[in-house]
């Protein structure tokens, strides 16, 4: 038998987004997580004491880089617009390096209405939000950013992006390139919005 490189627990939580991926949250069950990892529904529960547990555990999961992402980009000497392509593009990469994690960023609204999770998806998504429109911010007092939008707009719309392209991505098949497309388009929303030479 060869030797399980990552432990049990993150073992879980990865079936979990693939089942996720395939069947959405409707299809994930721990019978069919225990199936596929070749435990009982038991072993689970040593790791995870509800479904509801392992679903924040795949939240977290799914957002265990944004801090480090939102750290990277500050450390950057970059004026802020670039700063913002920074922040778009680590984030594509990865989901087009790991397509089944995007099925967690296309379910928001279904974990939002639901008691257990709505905390922890709005933290998720107004940290992401908030720091964007905190670069957004910046980009216009640096006089790189045109103040006749919002940055409030601005963020929403660029965030928005990322959403509907990973979406689009999805329904396709993952058939185009996550990246290559979605900084086209926001490249193309930017340049409406910023004062440089592209």
């Amino acid at each position: 038998m060869e030797p399980r490189l990552i432990s049990r627990r993150e073992g879980i939580i990865l079936t979990s987004i693939q089942i996720i991926h395939e069947a959405g949250f409707q299809g994930l069950s721990t019978r069919e997580v225990a199936k596929r990892e070749g435990i009982s529904e038991s072993a689970i529960f040593k790791h995870f004491k509800s479904k509801g547990e392992l679903i924040l555990a795949i939240l977290n999961h799914f957002s265990q880089y944004d801090q480090a992402v939102f750290t990277a980009v500050k450390a950057r000497k970059v004026h802020e617009v670039e700063a913002i392509q920074d922040f778009v593009e680590t984030f594509v990469t990865y989901y087009e390096n790991y397509p089944p994690i995007t099925a967690i960023l296309n379910t928001y609204d279904n974990l939002f209405s639901d008691k257990e999770f709505n905390e922890k998806v709005k933290s998720i998504f107004f940290a992401r939000l908030n720091f964007l429109q905190e670069l957004v911010d910046r980009g216009v007092e640096a006089g790189l950013i045109s103040g006749e939008i919002s940055s409030e707009a601005l963020a929403d719309t660029i965030d928005g992006i990322i959403r509907l392209m990973s979406l689009k991505w999805r329904m396709n098949n993952f058939s185009f390139s996550l990246r290559e497309e979605t900084m086209k388009t926001v490249n193309s929303i930017l340049k409406g919005f910023t004062f440089l030479n592209h």
